[in-house]
């Protein structure tokens, strides 16, 4: 009886030190502001996104998926051009990310936490709007999808009120190599994405 007391002590001692270590993470967007070369102008744009991040927790370091699901309205009119198209686009992301995080700097008893990180990701998007102007006036109508392979070199700063609930803002750059398919006229081209994000908003919960 006295062993069997012993290993279940010892077998809740475990349990809360795995409890304590807290090695997983779970993260969403809420709201970004973001700059993608795939639409008209490629101006920055406020954007919503749906989606989840898992992170699994190395000291440090963590590694993690990501998949993250957009669809938004993109109005652009830029007013440093006079024969510039302009209009409203719509724009629907599909994005997949391996990610890979350190955490550079631990700050008032790690309740703020500076990150690096470099994912992998590929992306599936359409691309699509009526847009007026130009140098003609007589306007343009775009429809693409784009499947791009890239990296994405990110910067954030996390707060964590509690030891287990924070609130992070991203920064990234993702450079890729796309493919193109004019849905217009059928035709394909390779073309590169740039896609700039300053800040992305984001809550998430370690457990």
């Amino acid at each position: 009886m006295r062993k069997i007391i012993f290993l279940l002590i010892g077998f809740c001692s475990l349990a809360a030190s795995a409890q304590e270590l807290q090695k997983n993470a779970l993260s969403t967007s809420l709201l970004r502001l973001e700059s993608n070369s795939q639409t008209m102008h490629g101006n920055f744009q406020l954007k919503l996104m749906n989606g989840v991040e898992y992170q699994r927790l190395f000291n440090k370091w963590s590694f993690g998926l990501k998949y993250e699901h957009g669809l938004n309205q993109i109005e652009e009119d830029p007013n440093y051009c006079n024969d510039c198209f302009y209009g409203t686009g719509y724009m629907r992301e599909d994005n997949f990310y391996l990610t890979s995080n350190y955490s550079a700097l631990h700050l008032f008893q790690s309740r703020l936490i500076l990150n690096t990180g470099l994912s992998l990701y590929y992306s599936n998007l359409d691309f699509s709007g009526n847009y007026s102007g130009g140098w003609s006036g007589g306007g343009i109508a775009i429809d693409r999808t784009c499947n791009t392979l890239g990296f994405s070199p990110s910067l954030s700063l996390s707060y964590f009120p509690t030891k287990r609930l924070f609130v992070s803002v991203h920064s990234n750059i993702r450079f890729g190599w796309s493919q193109e398919l004019n849905v217009l006229n059928g035709q394909t081209r390779k073309t590169n994405e740039w896609v700039q994000t300053a800040p992305d908003l984001r809550v998430g919960l370690k457990f």
